[in-house]
């Protein structure tokens, strides 16, 4: 941690300062009973927040077999954690003109609801620096809900516009 408990800078979108929002509302990838999809970027100078919404869904898998769990109660457990690497968690990393995907962002969030039927997963990942100003892919998957790697483009140019508008409240 930085000074007064912050994080380093780099780790974090900055204290103080009012991010652009870019609204996106894109479904990235989904199967018959998950989806992965892409909300809203809050761009910084310095880097940007990508938020995403992951949910599953039962369908007819028996309870017994439901994430391997009697019950989705547990849906924490499918959250990826910073510098672990978990068979189940929703995966996210930024890939280059055509190259492989790269070190994935920082997750810096995330919040879930579940029932016995339906698990959803609100995630919160800091990409920093920001992307270069040309396309890119974010890639995405999903192991334990059946979620291959899927390579979705995003508008580097537009982050990159959007990082100019930024506005510090002092």
């Amino acid at each position: 941690m930085g000074p007064g408990g912050t994080p380093p800078v780099g780790d974090a979108p900055p204290p103080g300062v009012l991010g652009v929002l870019i609204p996106k509302q894109e479904i990235l990838t989904r199967t018959r009973d998950a989806v992965i999809a892409l909300t809203c970027l809050r761009v910084h100078e310095e880097g940007c927040v990508l938020e995403l919404v992951a949910a599953a869904r039962r369908g007819d898998r028996p309870h017994e077999t439901w994430f391997g769990r009697t019950d989705a109660q547990a849906g924490a457990l499918f959250a990826p954690v910073p510098g672990r690497t978990d068979p189940a968690a929703v995966r996210v990393r930024v890939a280059h003109a055509g190259a492989d995907p790269g070190t994935p962002p920082l997750l810096r969030g995330s919040a879930g609801t579940s029932t016995p039927d339906l698990l959803e997963l609100t995630l919160r990942f800091w990409l920093s620096p920001n992307p270069p100003p040309t396309p890119f892919d974010l890639v995405v998957e999903w192991p334990a809900a059946g979620i291959a790697p899927h390579r979705h483009p995003i508008d580097g140019g537009e982050i990159a516009e959007a990082a100019r508008r930024v506005q510090r409240f002092w």
